[in-house]
């Protein structure tokens, strides 16, 4: 099974094994070396284009949100702090959010 800790010198590398493609392992790997190391795009600005206009993100597990604020675009946890509820779905348009346990 082919690992990250060890690379094959590129000088010796003729193809990548099959394998590296379905394995668990070294998916792992890649996502914990290459994306949580470095910065990640959450959207672009036209996902929210108008004042109020938020997004909710659903490659980070509609966890977090992206929000057109007085100040700029803002990346917001979607997640209730006290009660770990989901706060907004999809897309929408909105001056306040209120977890829907708290209304």
């Amino acid at each position: 099974m082919p690992s990250l800790k060890r690379p094959t010198p590129v000088a010796a590398l003729k193809q990548v094994p099959i394998e590296a493609y379905f394995d668990a392992t070294i998916l792992a790997q890649e996502q914990l070396r290459l994306f949580n190391q470095a910065p990640q795009s959450a959207g672009h600005a036209q996902m929210v284009p108008q004042l109020y206009d938020y997004q909710v993100l659903a490659q980070h597990g509609d966890g977090l949100v992206l929000v057109h604020t007085q100040t700029g675009l803002r990346l917001l946890s979607n997640v209730c702090r006290h009660r770990q509820a989901t706060i907004l779905e999809g897309r929408g348009h909105a001056r306040t959010f209120t977890c829907p346990l708290h209304c």
